[in-house]
């Protein structure tokens, strides 16, 4: 759900080190090829991926906030779920799936 597109800025961008791995694209197109499945439909998994991620990293700030959450990392969650349920509301608004 994170994994870079050819134009976009490959550095800085989460723990994967993106140099000389493929974008997006080609990611989808291997999977297509090697496995048979088609990805027409992969906002589909990309909207449900990003709404899950921001489900589950509420619980872990919910708890942070409580005090049931010693993990140090549990402070950036917060703004973690506005970005990803917004990345999720978003998709799901432009996808062309919507209008199937």
């Amino acid at each position: 759900m994170s994994w870079p597109n050819a134009d976009e800025d490959r550095s800085g961008k989460g723990y994967v080190d993106y140099d000389g791995m493929p974008d997006r694209e080609d990611l989808l197109k291997h999977y297509a090829t090697h496995t048979g499945r088609s990805v027409d439909e992969i906002d589909y998994y990309l909207v449900l991926g990003n709404f899950k991620m921001a489900i589950v990293l509420e619980g872990g700030y919910a708890r942070m906030v409580q005090g049931d959450n010693d993990n140090p990392k549990a402070v950036h969650f917060g703004d973690y779920v506005l970005q990803s349920a917004s990345k999720a509301g978003e998709l799901a608004r432009s996808t062309t799936l919507a209008s199937s």
